[in-house]
């Protein structure tokens, strides 16, 4: 998984750690390689967010439920998930309550067999119901996101020496997992 700075997925964050204000568009796509791409297309199960590295963790917020946008969640945009060997969404930055100081994204990627089942989801009026999260298999990591602060650093975000301009900030890291996926 990558996280991109722009809605065309076409200008990846290169350095980490990546700053982000909360409430940030933050852009995800996957892509997968060397398979047929006529027979197989990528899917997000689900995916979603926890305080700590492990995706088991009884803390977590949806943001893609049974291959839908989350209901609780109204900024998950899907752009793409099903249709093809890249799999595309994006949401808003933002942090847990409390004394969580990080974000981890969670994702549950498939292959499937486009001869064999349809791929891709009708989502009901765009969202999904809040279901839980079923198994922990193909789960890929991204992250943390850590709160930081407008005195302890600058913005990443195109413009040099552009300071933060909101006290919460997020930093990513990135961690991936599946080795064909990039």
């Amino acid at each position: 998984m990558l996280v991109y700075r722009d809605p065309g997925y076409s200008q990846p964050f290169t350095q980490t750690p990546v700053l982000l204000n909360v409430n940030d568009k933050i852009y995800i796509g996957s892509t997968v390689s060397g398979i047929d791409a006529n027979q197989f297309m990528l899917t997000l199960s689900n995916c979603w967010a926890t305080p700590d590295r492990d995706p088991a963790t009884t803390t977590r917020w949806n943001i893609i439920v049974n291959q839908c946008p989350s209901a609780v969640d109204g900024t998950v945009n899907i752009e793409e998930n099903g249709l093809s060997t890249i799999a595309r969404f994006s949401f808003n930055v933002f942090r847990f309550v409390g004394d969580a100081s990080e974000v981890y994204l969670h994702c549950q990627m498939q292959l499937c067999d486009v001869q064999a089942t349809i791929c891709s989801a009708q989502c009901p009026r765009g969202r999904a119901d809040v279901g839980g999260i079923q198994t922990n298999e193909n789960v890929h990591t991204t992250g943390p996101y850590r709160e930081k602060f407008q005195n302890e650093g600058e913005s990443n975000s195109g413009k040099p020496g552009q300071t933060a301009h909101c006290a919460a900030m997020a930093t990513l890291s990135f961690a991936a997992i599946w080795g064909f996926l990039h």
